[in-house]
């Protein structure tokens, strides 16, 4: 085999390992440079933080059999990408092995299964060959070879008299040899093993490492490298290795094991193939799995206690036509033939599942329950993986977790998505993400936290890859594989993943959703649901209100299914319905747990009237709606093979004998789902009938396809499609409109555009062999084409028309996107179907009508006339939607850094491509080199922005950005200014959008995305661009509110206040001495408020006034008047005559204050008497007479009289007369009052009262100085 530049540098690669694994104490292979693959080398291995993403582009994508992922070698920081394929990771202690087969050497020469280290399960070490192969077999027979010294150590091949055991090397030869070129010459001239998914398990009870394996191989030079089918078995003290084999069985069967798969042509008793080993934790029994019965049926046998064969053996070989090899003579009893020694079902082995050809078993057992996924048998190629679960090991075995459903042995390719027992979610492809599986490793049992370890396949070569994805336990323990990297983490995931998907927090329960009725199972077209916000999750024995978001998706296109307002979805297509609920977060699990229902639409309005369906093998049709003769279907073909020579399998939407000379049948062609199929068609079909499936001659249909638009017919009129023209055109795209013209009775002319506002183009001219004069049967059709899934596709605007016959009305339908502001309204946005004369129809070109009335600069919903050119008279309206994106409206200015050039399979992906409204189309720069990736947009001004929006590859999102920055060109500037917005992660799944608010930027007239790359990418795609112009923040204007907002009067408002009234009338006590203080609050707060109080200079008027932040002032006034002044005092004496010596009361008197404003009164008020300003002066009661007393009171007098008399009294010894005083006559005339007269001078002190007083005060004392001493008296004699 010649070795080019790749080749060479795995051979360098391979010796330079060999010397690591020696310098280990593992010897190594030596390579054969024959057969050598691509082996991808780096020279400094990176330190992996996350399992990278491993999205699924497709097996045709560039980057299909990436990422690589390399274990650095032990003596320095390079490495190889890992050679454990097929193989499974234990752990032992703190560290994990990865075991696997090495195809380094491609897929002859393997040097058997390889070791890998780690701590952490990202970053791993390579330990070199664990179970060596051999490539020479002078390796076991000759011990001068270097090797030789290995394999002794291992087989004991050296005998006691020191010759070689050429019998025993003869014996292990045939299964550890993987070179079939023993003498280099290039031909094959010696049989060869194979090591296929190594599987380890460790036996605590003999404390040894069993490695399990597909030995498998040829049995004669040349033959099949499958001919053996047989499980491997090796033994070793070390995880690391080395191994040394111990037998290659073959393994139980059921008695009858042919005629239960059906009798194969191939196949004998105890085939083993596909294969696992797996421990049961409860009692450390050991199991083997393998596929087996010509690989028609998945078993399990339980194996001995060292772990090394099953538990029924035989010292007889009962292999047919293999040999079996046994280092201790003990073989596989192989048929349950019910004899003593024979295997039992249900004891010593059990049937997963016969006749489901499964193969590549991963077991693995929590909380009780033991699973297993399988893979279907596809060869290299991956499929729809699924898997069973069973309360025992050798118990019976149920696809999923509900026994005996709709989906117990539907066929694992055709499982639909949601079902039972289907392993992945999402997983668009049905190719389990474009993996087979391996093995499943436990992170935390108790949790249910598990891992994936899958193989993408590159039909066995080195650089085949992995796929490693988390597993979650579900409703009611069904197993989830979710793809973080088609789920919005394009990054990869670590081992945090499950901790915000769902995790339990604690041990994980059981849990169930309980729907009801929230959740209808029927529904028709055009019929809605509204999806409840909260459900209640029985979660063990609890029942939690939980909240719930949704997502609802119909096949692989979201497009089937249209969410309105909250959470209702209308269903405008017929189908099944997979609708996705996420959990938030409740005491026993973290947000994130998902979990699926189905809805079954039905059409409502089913074809009828001069529309007929035909389904020849299995289909459904819907009409959506109809205008003016123009119609639109949605056609669901089965998993049908499609039409040609020996087969009519399709579906059709057709009116009988309806096609005549000169006349045409157009349709826009949208595929919806494509149901997995890789190659369904869908377009226009003609036959003389097309009522059953062999309808006969004048047979031709013009089809859009992946692949392009071509046109098939029936040539010799035996009613079967056997010509193909050429193929046109870029295939389905978004959509495809084709045209069908009939030129002739026998002729038949296809033509096809991508929109309305292109020219019609041909595709071929064909001829009609055996086709009616009349009208020939037409319509849409449709095929899946493969048995894969149902095709579901939409024919909009389907419509017959006469170049002929004259148009009578017109119908007309708007575009379904909306138009930018800035751009015109596209004649190919716009169908307008006329209804002609002779009761048909057809779709106008776009210089037949013209549109009137529609604004581009107007933003929002508008109505557009549609007026045809030869009859002005004939109109028809359509709504359009305006809106800004300014990446459309100036898409002639987009640019990129750099971008891939045109090509002999493809135009050149400028940047313009961004912002021409088409999904299907993408810039990008493969191939550039391009090491700073950037997409731009200018206008011809500065515009303030509000968000903007970027799609990634409609098809599979290949090479989406990890994120991107964002730059701008400022109103003043010419260069570009980097934003302050933080980085923004970008969605990489399929079609997906990402938005980010720019509104914080300044108004600019550029702005440009700086894309990083996702890792392992060096380029970069993108579908679309949108920026939405946002609403300029307007400069702020100086407030002109000079309003108040409250106005007081010591401390309470005023009454009736309102900030229209701006003079209000204050209230002043009747005695007010000084004004109330004003005080005043503004409505604006950037208004300023002065207040003037009011005063007797002012007239007792107070002014506030308020000046707005623009100047403008308002007043504000409350008036008070003068204040009052006390004017009189009014006095009333009560007591108006004393006796010579009494003592005058200022409580005998009462006297009053009076104010005034002017002349008017105000206040008349009662003075108390112990008032301090209150004076009285004048009373002399030494004699009598008539007294005149002063009143005086804060400035104002007033006078009265009063009358002292002498007392009438017989005196004692030396006593005065009665009525005798010092003042005789001094007596105040009964009722004698105050004049109320100021005083004209001060009052004269009252002298004779102090004499009294005194007088009286000594008495006082002297009596209370005897008592004093009568009471000491008394307490003496006491």
């Amino acid at each position: 085999m010649k070795i080019n530049d790749k080749g060479k540098g795995a051979l360098i690669a391979a010796i330079t390992a060999a010397a690591t694994l020696l310098s280990c104490g593992l010897a190594a292979a030596s390579a054969s440079a024959a057969g050598v693959d691509y082996l991808p080398t780096i020279g400094q291995v990176p330190t992996y933080t996350k399992f990278q993403p491993t999205a699924d582009p497709g097996k045709n994508a560039s980057d299909y059999f990436q990422p690589y992922w390399y274990a650095k070698n032990a003596n320095d920081n390079g490495g190889t990408h890992i050679q454990a394929h097929g193989g499974q990771v234990v752990k032992v202690g703190d560290a994990y092995y990865w075991y696997g087969e090495d195809r380094s050497n491609g897929y002859d020469n393997s040097p058997g299964v390889h070791a890998y280290m780690s701590t952490d399960l990202y970053n791993w070490t390579d330990l070199g060959v664990a179970l060596r192969a051999v490539t020479s077999k002078s390796q076991l027979t000759d011990k001068s070879n270097a090797d030789y010294a290995y394999f002794d150590k291992a087989y004991n091949l050296t005998k006691s008299d020191g010759s070689v055991d050429a019998a025993k090397a003869d014996a292990i030869f045939p299964y550890l040899n993987t070179n079939p070129d023993q003498d280099g010459d290039g031909a094959v001239d010696s049989v060869q093993g194979i090591f296929e998914r190594p599987k380890i398990i460790y036996n605590k009870k003999n404390k040894q490492y069993v490695l399990w394996w597909h030995s498998d191989g040829s049995t004669t030079p040349g033959g099949s490298n499958y001919a053996r089918a047989l499980a491997g078995v090796a033994v070793s003290d070390n995880p690391a290795g080395p191994f040394t084999m111990v037998g290659a069985y073959r393994l139980p069967n059921q008695n009858n094991w042919k005629e239960a798969a059906g009798n194969p042509s191939w196949g004998e008793n105890g085939d083993s193939r596909d294969m696992t080993v797996f421990v049961d934790p409860k009692d450390d029994s050991a199991y083997v799995l393998y596929s087996s019965e010509a690989n028609a049926t998945l078993y399990i046998a339980k194996l001995n206690d060292d772990y090394t064969n099953v538990v029924k053996t035989t010292n007889v070989d009962q292999s047919e036509g293999q040999k079996q090899y046994s280092a201790d003579g003990q073989y596989p009893y192989i048929l349950a033939d019910a004899t003593t020694d024979a295997p039992v079902r249900g004891e010593d082995f059990q049937i997963v599942k016969q006749n489901g050809s499964l193969e590549a078993p991963a077991v693995f057992q929590y909380d009780g329950r033991y699973n297993i996924i399988a893979s279907g048998a596809t060869g290299w190629a991956p499929n729809k993986q699924t898997y069973y679960t069973a309360d025992s090991m050798l118990g019976n075995w149920t696809r999923g977790v509900e026994k005996d459903d709709v989906n117990e042995n539907t066929w694992y390719n055709n499982m639909p998505e949601g079902a039972d027992g289907l392993l992945s979610v999402g997983d668009t492809r049905g190719t389990t993400f474009g993996s087979q599986s391996a093995s499943v490793l436990a992170v935390d049992q108790e949790k249910g936290h598990f891992i994936y370890l899958g193989d993408r396949w590159d039909s066995g070569k080195a650089d085949s890859t992995y796929v490693w994805l988390p597993l979650t336990i579900g409703e009611n323990g069904t197993i989830e594989m979710h793809n973080p990297a088609q789920e919005g983490e394009p990054d990869g995931w670590d081992l945090s993943y499950w901790g915000n998907h769902g995790s339990a927090k604690g041990k994980l329960v059981n849990w169930t959703v309980e729907t009801g009725d929230d959740l209808p199972k029927t529904v028709n077209t055009g019929g809605t649901v509204t999806l409840p916000d909260t459900v209640n999750v029985k979660e063990g024995d609890d029942t939690i209100a939980t909240k719930v978001t949704w997502n609802v998706e119909g096949g692989t296109a979201v497009s089937k299914s249209t969410k309105a307002a909250g959470n209702t979805y209308a269903f405008n297509v017929p189908g099944t319905y997979t609708i996705t609920g996420t959990l938030a977060e409740s005491s026993n699990f973290n947000p994130g747990r998902t979990f699926r229902r189905t809805i079954d639409v039905s059409c409502s309005n089913p074809i009828s009237g001069s529309w007929k369906e035909a389904h020849w093998k299995g289909g459904s049709a819907c009409q959506v709606s109809a205008s003016g003769g123009a119609y639109d279907f949605t056609i669901t073909d089965n998993a049908n093979r499609g039409v040609w020579t020996d087969r009519n399998e399709g579906s059709a939407v057709y009116q009988p004998d309806a096609l005549d000379v000169n006349e045409t049948l157009e349709t826009t062609v949208k595929p919806l789902d494509l149901g997995g199929n890789g190659d369904p068609r869908a377009g226009l079909v003609v036959r003389n009938g097309l009522t059953g499936a062999n309808g006969g001659k004048g047979y031709a249909t013009l089809l859009a396809s992946p692949s392009g638009v071509y046109m098939q017919y029936d040539s010799n009129a035996d009613g079967y499609i056997d010509k193909e023209t050429s193929h046109v055109g870029t295939g389905f795209g978004d959509q495809v409109q084709l045209k069908l013209e009939r030129t002739s009775t026998d002729t038949l002319k296809g033509y096809w555009r991508a929109s309305a506002n292109d020219e019609w183009q041909d595709v071929a001219t064909v001829t009609l062999t055996g086709a009616d004069v009349t009208g020939l049967d037409a319509g849409a059709f449709a095929t899946s084409n493969s048995n894969a899934g149902a095709f579901t596709v939409a024919f909009n605007g389907t419509a017959f028309g006469s170049q002929t016959a004259a148009v009578e009305s017109i119908a007309a339908k708007g575009p379904e996107a909306t138009i930018a502001k800035g751009q015109t309204l596209a004649h190919k946005d716009v169908t307008v179907t006329a209804t002609l004369t002779n009761g048909k129809t057809r779709v106008l070109e776009p210089d037949e009508y013209t549109l009137e009335g529609f604004d581009t600069t107007k933003l929002g919903e508008q109505t557009v006339t549609v007026r045809l050119v030869t009859d002005s008279s004939v109109t028809a309206t359509l709504t359009v939607t305006v809106e800004s994106n300014l990446a459309r409206l100036f898409c002639s200015s987009a640019a990129a850094s750099k971008y891939e050039s045109a090509s002999s399979w493809a135009s050149a992906s400028t940047a313009d491509l961004t912002c021409d409204n088409n999904l299907s189309t993408n810039w990008s720069n493969w191939g550039t080199g391009d090491t700073s990736p950037w997409l731009s947009y200018t206008f011809d001004k500065a515009y303030q922005l509000g968000k903007l929006s970027v799609a990634v590859d409609k098809a599979k999102g290949e090479a989406a950005p990890k994120s991107f920055t964002v730059s701008y060109l400022a109103e003043d500037n010419a260069t570009w200014t980097d934003a302050t917005l933080p980085a923004v992660t970008v969605n990489g799944a399929a079609g997906a959008v990402t938005e980010a608010d720019v509104s914080a930027l300044p108004a600019a007239k550029g702005i440009r995305l700086n894309f990083t790359y996702a890792d392992g990418n060096d380029y970069a795609k993108i579908a679309e661009v949108r920026i939405a112009e946002g609403e300029a923040t307007p400069k702020p204007q100086p407030s002109s509110n000079a309003n108040l907002a409250d106005l007081t009067v010591d401390g309470k408002t005023v009454d009736g206040f309102s900030a229209d009234i701006t003079e209000y009338a204050g209230a002043l006590a009747g005695d007010a001495a000084s004004y109330p203080t004003v005080e005043a609050t503004a409505a604006d707060a950037k208004a300023t408020v002065q207040v003037e109080q009011a005063s007797t200079e002012n007239s007792g008027v107070a002014t506030v006034t308020v000046t707005a932040e623009d100047g403008t002032a308002e007043t504000y006034t409350v008036t008070f008047g003068e204040l009052p002044q006390l004017a009189e005092l009014a006095v009333e004496a009560t007591k108006d005559s004393y006796q010579v010596g009494d003592k005058f009361n200022a409580a005998d008197v009462k006297v009053s204050a009076i104010y005034k404003v002017g002349d008017t009164e105000t206040l008349r008020k009662l003075i108390d008497p112990t008032d301090g300003d209150l004076k009285f002066t004048g009373f002399d009661s030494a004699t009598a007479g008539t007294k005149t007393i002063t009143v005086s009171y804060r400035g104002v007098n007033a006078t009265f009289e009063v009358t002292v008399t002498a007392t009438e009294v017989t005196p004692g010894p030396g006593e005065q007369k009665p009525g005798d005083t010092n003042n005789p006559g001094n007596t105040a005339k009964p009722g004698n009052t105050a004049t109320n007269k100021p005083a004209a001078n001060g009052a004269a002190p009252l002298s004779n009262t102090g004499v009294a007083v005194a007088a009286i005060a000594v008495v006082v004392v002297v009596l209370t100085a005897a008592a004093g001493a009568l009471l000491v008296i008394r307490k003496r004699r006491a």
